[in-house]
This record gives C-alpha cells, structure tokens and sequence, in this order.
C-alpha cells in the first residue's frame, strides 16, 4: 500500500471542496475514545500521490481547523482475501499504537461501501524520493542526519513488536521543505512479531528486500537491511540491486555481498561505511540492531552528537 508521489496541484479555483461519498452516515474505526467523524467534517485540499490501492489527500477537519492527510484505500482495489485478512484494519491497529515523534500520527479511519479512509498527520515536505530527484543525491552529512531519526524511529517500532516491512524513500515523509526532519509514513505492509518468531510471506518494495526476505524466512532485522539501502540510495542517488525482471533483482538480491554494496560508498568517511556495511550484513543473525545502529559512532563528529 506504498504511496508513490505523482503530482502536486491545488484547486486553481481557490476553492476547497466537500468530499463526496455516499448519502449514508461513515462508520468511524478508531481505536481510542474520540468523537464519531464523517467524512462531511472534511474539505479536500491538494492531491498528494496515488498508490496501489487508492488516493492520498491533504484535507481540512473543519471541527479542529487542522489539515490533515486523508488515505483513500478502493474496496473494489482489494482482493477478497485482503478484505478477509482485514489488513487494511490491521494498518490502523497498528498505528493506533504508537506514539513517537518520528512517526507519522494516526487520527482515526472511516469506512463506508466503497473505501476505507486512513487519516494522519499531513507532513508538507514531500517525501525523500522527490527531494533525491531534485539533489541527485544527498551529503554524507545530511544522510547522517536523516538515518539517525529513522533508526530512532525503526528502535521504537521494534521495541513494540512491530516490523514495518516497507522503508523506503517513498515512505520517510519530511515535515517541511526547509529541514531534514522525518516521519515514518505508510504501515501497510507492517506486522506485529514476537521476540524469536519468524515470519514467512514475502512483502515490502522489492529493491529494498532483505535476503532473508526473499527467501521467506525473517525476523525484524528484515527492517535493518531496508534501511541500510536507503542510506545507501541516498549517498549514491542509485538503487544497488538493478535488473531486466523482478526474478533477476530477487536472485542478485540473494547472492550480493555486503562489501560489493560499500564498494559503491568507498568516498564516504569510515564511520558511515561501517555503519552501512553493517546494516547489510547478509546474515541476519549477525546484522546489527536498530538500537545499536542508532548509536553507531558515525553519528558523533567533533564531539557533537547529531539529533
């Protein structure tokens, strides 16, 4: 259920307008007391992105005059066994959980016939995907910066029992377009994990796939791996593992070796290739944790430690 960025426009009218859905009263799913909402209390705004299943919407809620991002997921997108494995509820489950500042806020979710509704934050930077197409790349400094607050964020996911299976640039939100401050975006794909369990369905954005995950056997670490290629992605503005068809990235995926990957970042500092090769060890049981990435030494430069 990632959300691809695709355009970017707001009503040339200068208008908002309603959102429209069927006469009848939305069912408000929300997992906190909170008042009933249809989706009459919100006005539609800009077109965000588009993504598998549905549309991403900024909109006002007219009762607290606060924008925010309304998730539109088509019932008519799922399959029968998405809609009985109840994912799309499982999305909010988890979201409902979690109360960071590096993670993106979960308000409620609505349903009605057609669509369910997942409304969140509104993060107004875009996301990191967009801000690499107009760099190119990003400085070693400023990728520090970044991954420190995803691994902040990915240390206290993991902390709760909870995988997220899709980082990826399209998925670390930025609060504005001035600064580097994040949030981590789209729990689609997300699962709750016991310490010790494996899970076995392959699932996440296939350039950022953990070996293990391929192979259909993973732990959290799975989350490690996505988030040492998008450091890497971001120091080189090049995704790693390229092919003609997805079974030839799955196979190079499978046999790539980690010091094939940091021969690409061979002009960064050592601190950062260690932090790196370390977050792509190939064998899980020996990557490095969140926790521990997060306090990597890379992350201290003239004795000021980056926020």
């Amino acid at each position: 259920m990632g959300c691809t960025i695709t355009r970017n426009h707001r009503n040339s009218s200068g208008e908002s307008n309603l959102i429209k859905t069927s006469s009848m009263h939305l069912k408000s799913i929300i997992f906190e007391k909170t008042h009933m909402s249809h989706l009459s209390d919100y006005i539609s705004l800009d077109f965000l992105g588009v993504g598998a299943f549905g549309e991403v919407l900024s909109a006002k809620h007219i009762p607290t005059s606060a924008c925010r991002a309304l998730k539109i997921i088509r019932k008519n997108g799922l399959t029968y066994n998405q809609l009985k494995s109840k994912g799309v509820l499982r999305e909010s489950a988890v979201l409902s959980k979690l109360n960071h500042h590096k993670i993106i806020k979960f308000y409620e979710m609505l349903e009605d016939h057609f669509n369910f509704y997942i409304v969140t934050e509104l993060c107004e930077g875009g996301n990191l995907g967009e801000r690499l197409k107009k760099l190119h790349k990003f400085t070693e400094e400023a990728t520090l910066e970044i991954m420190k607050q995803v691994l902040e964020a990915v240390q206290y996911l993991h902390s709760k029992n909870i995988v997220h299976r899709d980082i990826k640039l399209e998925n670390i939100l930025l609060t504005d377009s001035s600064s580097n401050n994040i949030k981590i975006a789209d729990f689609g794909c997300s699962h709750f994990i016991q310490p010790g369990e494996t899970l076995k369905n392959c699932c996440g954005s296939l350039y950022y796939l953990a070996p293990e995950v391929i192979n259909e056997n993973y732990t959290e670490k799975a989350d490690i791996w996505s988030c040492g290629i998008l450091a890497l992605i971001m120091l080189t503005g090049v995704i790693p593992c390229l092919g003609i068809s997805s079974a030839e990235i799955r196979d190079k995926i499978r046999t790539i070796k980690s010091y094939e990957l940091i021969e690409k970042i061979s002009n960064v500092s050592f601190g950062t290739q260690d932090l790196v090769r370390n977050m792509l060890e190939t064998d899980a049981n020996k990557r490095i944790t969140a926790e521990s990435a997060g306090n990597h030494f890379c992350f201290k430069k003239a004795n000021q430690v980056i926020l």
